[in-house]
């Protein structure tokens, strides 16, 4: 499942990464693509998601084209 929304405030600083779930192969896949400095595990074993992406006032070197 894939979602888009916007956070309630735009303060970040940098791109974050939040791990939803334990599978970590699906993560380095995302990390090969987005390597980004700041990821943390929030692990829910029922989200219906894998993970969090944050974006960050840094996308400019994150999503580089």
């Amino acid at each position: 499942m894939l979602s888009f929304d916007n956070a309630e405030k735009f303060l970040y600083e940098k791109t974050v990464i939040i791990i939803r779930n334990m599978n970590y192969d699906k993560f380095y896949m995302l990390y090969k693509e987005f390597p980004v400095q700041k990821v943390y595990k929030q692990i829910n074993e029922h989200s219906l998601y894998d993970f969090t992406i944050i974006i960050g006032k840094d996308y400019k070197q994150i999503f580089a084209l």
